[in-house]
C-alpha cells in the first residue's frame, strides 16, 4: 500500500495481492514509524459502511470501502474508486487505486503492481 496525504485529499494505491485480499474480505495494513513513541498506522478494509469512510483516531487512518463497491472495483477494468466526505468546513477527497507499474525507475517498485497500459 503506497499512501499520499496532500491538503484535504488521501490517495491510496494498492498492488494486485493487496486488492485481492481486500476483494476476499482482508485489510491491507501498514505502519510508518517516526521515533520510538511516534507511529503512523494506515488500514483499508471491506467494511459494512454505506459510503467510503476515513477516520484518524489514536495516530491510525483507517479507510473503509463498503463490501460490494470493493469487490466491483476488484474484479473490473476500473482504475480507482472515487470519493469524498464532509470534513470540518470542507470535506476529504479519498482515490483508493491499482498501482500501475512504473515505466521510469526502480524495478524494486514494481512487484505485482498492475501492467502499465502505456508499456
Amino acid at each position: 500500500m503506497k499512501l499520499r496525504i496532500h491538503n484535504n485529499a488521501v490517495r491510496v494505491r494498492l498492488t494486485q495481492g493487496e486488492v485481492t485480499r481486500l476483494a476476499a474480505g482482508g485489510r491491507v495494513e501498514q505502519t510508518t514509524t517516526f521515533s520510538f513513541d511516534s507511529k503512523l498506522t494506515s488500514s483499508l478494509e471491506p467494511a459494512d459502511v454505506p459510503a467510503v469512510t476515513v477516520t484518524f483516531v489514536n495516530s491510525h487512518l483507517a479507510i473503509r470501502v463498503p463490501r460490494a463497491r470493493l469487490t466491483a472495483w476488484a474484479e473490473s477494468s476500473d482504475v480507482g474508486i472515487d470519493a469524498t466526505q464532509p470534513a470540518g468546513e470542507g470535506e476529504l477527497r479519498v482515490l483508493i487505486e491499482k498501482d500501475f507499474k512504473c515505466l521510469h525507475g526502480d524495478e524494486s517498485e514494481n512487484v505485482d503492481a498492475y501492467p502499465n497500459p502505456n508499456e
